[in-house]
């Protein structure tokens, strides 16, 4: 290929970039202002916000698109949360109606409750791995498979959820009965929110409404490939001009992208980060606490079991029970 050709296709690709994303190119712009508004340079910003300087010279000329975990970063460098990008685009603001406002938020994890879990763990590995075990455990014996050890499967299944950095990593699967109502619930009460529950929540309202995968692409203009990674909440990069077409697709009325947000915060780390600082100011935004991959992998599963005893109705005792175990790391 000539230069001449090379420079044209260069610019075609730059063209395919930003082609059609008015609301994205406002969101783009709002956020340059509100770095220079905030005097920081773009070093700086990425200092506080943990995102990449190219990234954010990108994402300021236009050049890439943003994805929720991005956003979500720099919102934490900037003092900005959901509603206040929601209210410069102009989309009106999830607000969840609970049937009862009441309940005692039994098996909704929180930020705290699943990185408790993993100190106890550092500290007192046979108690922790115990409590997990057991959870997961009550479970199995819900599901009356009589022609296998139980215990025995428990053991390894949970085992192999919490090797991140073996190759025998099998991540805990999630229960197929988890309804709109219950993330309603999670999200209104300050649960943590996986990937795994964007994409059951999205995957069940998609159902709903009678609509295949590749319905729902044809829809979006996003690749079928993309919406089925997503439901299956493999998908590690997503896009929020995505999640808005996908919410306005569905009639979600926002709860798809405040779902998206949250996820973007614990999986990022940015949760996680927020919750320590406020335990210790000292350490407010002076470094970065990533999710270590053994401690992601703990959380998520400890997310995933209290899913499945929520979706199985099974006794509170074992909830009750990590409760008084993990009450000292929370204090």
């Amino acid at each position: 290929m000539n230069l001449y050709l090379l420079r044209n296709y260069n610019a075609l690709l730059k063209n395919l970039q930003v082609k059609g994303k008015p609301k994205m190119e406002k969101l783009t712009t709002w956020l340059k202002n509100k770095r220079i508004k905030n005097k920081l340079d773009v070093r700086e910003l990425s200092l506080q916000s943990f995102v990449a300087t190219s990234q954010i010279s990108r994402i300021e000329n236009n050049l890439s698109n943003i994805t929720i975990n991005t956003l979500v970063g720099m919102g934490y460098g900037l003092d900005f949360g959901l509603n206040d990008v929601l209210n410069e685009l102009k989309i009106s603001p999830y607000s969840p109606k609970l049937k009862n406002k009441k309940q005692p938020s039994v098996f909704i994890p929180k930020i705290e409750d699943a990185y408790s879990v993993w100190l106890l763990f550092r500290d007192e590995a046979q108690k922790a791995k115990g409590l997990m075990y057991d959870g997961y455990y009550q479970i199995q014996n819900t599901m009356g498979d009589e022609n296998a050890n139980e215990e025995s499967q428990s053991f390894d299944r949970v085992w192999e959820a919490l090797q991140a950095d073996s190759d025998v990593f099998a991540p805990l699967p999630y229960p197929t009965g988890l309804d709109l109502s219950h993330f309603a619930e999670i999200y209104s009460r300050g649960g943590a929110i996986t990937n795994s529950d964007l994409g059951i929540c999205l995957a069940q309202k998609r159902l709903e409404l009678g609509l295949s995968q590749r319905e729902l692409a044809k829809k979006t203009e996003i690749s079928h490939s993309v919406i089925s990674r997503l439901e299956s909440g493999s998908i590690e990069r997503v896009y929020f001009e995505y999640a808005i077409r996908i919410d306005k697709a569905l009639k979600m009325d926002g709860q798809l992208l405040a779902l998206a947000w949250e996820s973007g915060e614990y999986e990022s780390g940015i949760s996680l980060l927020k919750y320590i600082n406020e335990k210790s100011v000292a350490q407010q935004k002076l470094h970065y606490t990533e999710w270590e991959q053994t401690a992601k992998a703990w959380a998520d599963a400890f997310i995933a079991i209290c899913r499945w005893h929520y979706v199985k109705d099974i006794s509170q005792d074992w909830w009750m029970g990590v409760q008084r175990e993990i009450a000292f790391y929370k204090i």
